[in-house]
């Protein structure tokens, strides 16, 4: 299987059912990188369906863009923006939704190549409603409807929206174990569907179980019990640095208005019992915004340097 190209973008999808969405460098083992390598090779393409995080399949071999290095920045630029409102407007009518946020961003520097949001507003005209309400519609709506509809077109979701991240935390608490040697590759786990926790089963996606997980297996079938057995390897203490180390719980600092403060939406070593530990190993019982997720996920497929996003 060919290595990822970290020059093939980077590309999140958020659909919203509801219209109402510092700098660092650190050094990741070469084993996950090698492990992620070694993954099925799908573009980090995936959305959002009510409160769960879901993946398109979406091979590498169909890639939205891949960047030409001789192709100048403005014509790639335009290329993602126009591809990345089209997607916007695709996925929103195939899966029903009322809303979906398209963020492209270059893994290899941070660049920010492309933000959609579909239903999307005419810049001239940024009240009128028509393209989206009937006339009767729009008459029925109240002032403080009216509002509120118009307040939620206008953001930029990509920065201004929280959400539960889901799997894609997943190579992140392996990254955090193999940076601290408390995972290495030859470890094993033994999936029986899920664990308890004060009576109460959190449960894998595969009810009845994977069996025996390698470290690598479980990325692949996205085990959520496998995880949940990581991070009491990886401990609060580690997971929480490593979260921080990843930008979780703070802002980007995005050269955009209006980013979203996620600094109580993730628990402190403190306030962590050790179902929230589990649970936050694979993506659940914290928030992030899309921003901070592409950011960091850019980290640990270009060899491990995290580069703050920023537009061009």
């Amino acid at each position: 299987m060919q290595p990822v190209d970290v020059k093939t973008v980077l590309l999140s999808v958020e659909i919203r059912r509801h219209l109402c969405h510092h700098r660092c460098h650190f050094a990741l083992r070469l084993t996950l990188f090698e492990l992620l390598q070694s993954l099925p090779q799908r573009m980090l393409l995936f959305f959002r369906k009510i409160r769960s995080f879901h993946f398109l399949q979406y091979p590498f071999g169909q890639r939205l863009q891949k960047v030409e290095s001789k192709a100048s920045d403005e014509v790639v630029k335009e290329r993602e923006e126009a591809l990345a409102q089209q997607l916007a407007e695709q996925v929103c009518l195939e899966k029903e939704a009322e809303s979906v946020s398209i963020l492209v961003l270059r893994p290899d520097n941070g660049e920010i190549l492309a933000m959609a949001d579909y239903p999307e507003f005419d810049l001239n005209n940024p009240r009128d409603l028509s393209s989206l309400y009937s006339k009767k519609e729009l008459k029925k709506l109240s002032d403080d409807d009216t509002m509120d509809i118009l307040n939620n077109l206008w953001q930029n979701y990509c920065v201004t929206a929280t959400y539960e991240p889901g799997s894609v935390q997943k190579p992140f608490t392996v990254a955090s174990g193999l940076e601290t040697g408390t995972l290495n590759d030859k470890m094993t786990f033994v999936c029986d569907g899920g664990e308890t926790f004060n009576g109460q089963k959190v449960s894998c996606v595969n009810r009845n179980g994977h069996g025996t997980e390698t470290v690598r297996k479980a990325l692949m079938d996205s085990c959520n019990d496998a995880l949940m057995q990581m991070s009491y390897k990886i401990g609060k203490t580690n997971f929480h640095e490593y979260q921080s180390i990843f930008g979780f719980g703070q802002k980007t600092g995005i050269d955009l208005p209006g980013e979203a403060n996620t600094s109580s939406l993730i628990y402190t070593e403190d306030t962590m019992k050790p179902v929230d530990l589990a649970t936050n190993a694979f993506g659940q019982n914290f928030n992030c915004t899309m921003i901070q997720m592409v950011s960091a996920f850019s980290s640990l497929v270009n060899g491990g340097t995290y580069y703050q996003p920023h537009l061009v």
